[in-house]
């Protein structure tokens, strides 16, 4: 991973863009692409940069950014070998970690991406191969210097009380680290913290500590050989800070786990339904019941994890959890509920919110991507 700063290009605006070298690339970790003008933009190639070298790219809208695989339009060298060989889009707001293969840029950690083409096997079959190269850990209170097996992918806190964590062993250029927090319970990711190793340190988002709170948070990490620390690149939380959540007061109505949520005034939250355009307009999925008045956190990027019993609660119709390899939409006929067809009747709207990878877990996306009226 390049050891230096964010740079933020001059804007895409809606064309084509081939062999892409922003200026200060070669020194980047970061490249904040604004993608405005008329329409949607698309990437053919990036510079090469040294064999190892890590970018995180993040589309700051307001239109999506493609990006194509292996096309001709850049030299080979500067192409992309994206999953499953197919191109991908990048919506406003969602970053995309890349890595330089020697030969091309490869994609080596996503959240919140929707990748045109990846079939759901494919997506459930990455997700199965990350649980399956998990390590678990359950040490309480704070620990400096912790321990990362060689094989792990996937690092789960599932301990029975709060802890801490300000720095991790387990370092390798470019090594990849999903933390997870399934315990129930807050894990903290100290921000540069003296009290573990400096080659052990985390450097967060917006150089903060991060909390991950409650079940199915999670943060990833991308191990910076040149800087000597992790490298936080997008995090999934319970909390305020979360990059993937939003957090709100209930309107006069309440919202089951998984429901879909729209923004109804500053700050007030309210359920989501494919009737009008105004509310078909998802911000997140609630991650938790609320009733009118109460706190609710919503999930707008990244898997949500609920029980089959939760899921059936909110899913018209649902019985026995999602289905593996749905796409799930904004219920047109019931606020605060999702179906597993898209609204057909006249006047409703389509709003997707994301794919089932098996009965519990549903990778959303696509907050804002509404169709209609029909």
């Amino acid at each position: 991973m390049n050891g230096g700063d964010k740079i933020t290009p001059p804007a895409f605006t809606g064309s084509t863009y081939n062999d892409y070298a922003p200026t200060d690339l070669s020194t980047a970790y970061m490249v904040d692409q604004e993608c405005s003008g008329t329409g949607d933009s698309f990437i053919t190639g990036l510079a090469a940069q040294g064999t190892g070298t890590i970018i995180v790219f993040r589309n700051t809208g307001p239109f999506n950014l493609y990006f194509l695989h292996q096309h001709s339009g850049s030299v080979a060298a500067n192409r992309f070998s994206l999953p499953s060989s197919t191109s991908a889009i990048l919506e406003p707001g969602y970053s995309v970690t890349l890595r330089y293969s020697g030969s091309s840029w490869e994609v080596i950690a996503w959240v919140t991406e929707l990748f045109y083409g990846l079939t759901v096997n494919t997506v459930a079959r990455l997700h199965q191969v990350c649980v399956s190269d998990a390590q678990t850990y359950s040490t309480t209170g704070s620990s400096d210097d912790v321990v990362v097996n060689s094989d792990a992918t996937v690092f789960q806190y599932t301990g029975a009380g709060d802890a801490t964590i300000t720095g991790l062993t387990g370092t390798g250029a470019g090594r990849v680290l999903i933390i997870e927090n399934i315990s129930g319970h807050n894990l903290t990711l100290t921000n540069a913290s003296s009290s573990s190793s400096a080659g052990h340190q985390l450097a967060n988002v917006n150089d903060e500590d991060v909390v991950l709170s409650g079940n199915n948070s999670s943060a990833t990490y991308v191990y910076d050989n040149v800087a000597g620390y992790w490298r936080m690149t997008s995090y999934a939380s319970g909390t305020t800070t979360s990059a993937s959540t939003v957090l709100g007061t209930m309107a006069a109505s309440s919202i089951a786990a998984g429901g879909p949520l729209i923004a109804a005034a500053a700050g007030v939250l309210g359920p989501a339904q494919a009737s009008a355009l105004s509310s078909s307009l998802w911000v997140g999925l609630a991650t938790s019941s609320a009733s009118s008045g109460a706190s609710v956190v919503a999930r707008y990027a990244g898997p949500m994890v609920l029980t089959t019993t939760e899921w059936d609660a909110v899913v018209t119709g649902g019985s026995g959890g999602l289905v593996a390899g749905t796409q799930y939409y904004v219920d047109a006929a019931n606020p605060g509920k999702l179906v597993a067809a898209p609204p057909s009747a006249t006047g409703t709207f389509i709003a997707p919110v994301g794919i089932a990878t098996d009965s519990t877990v549903l990778m959303v996306g696509g907050c804002g991507n509404v169709m209609g009226p029909l």
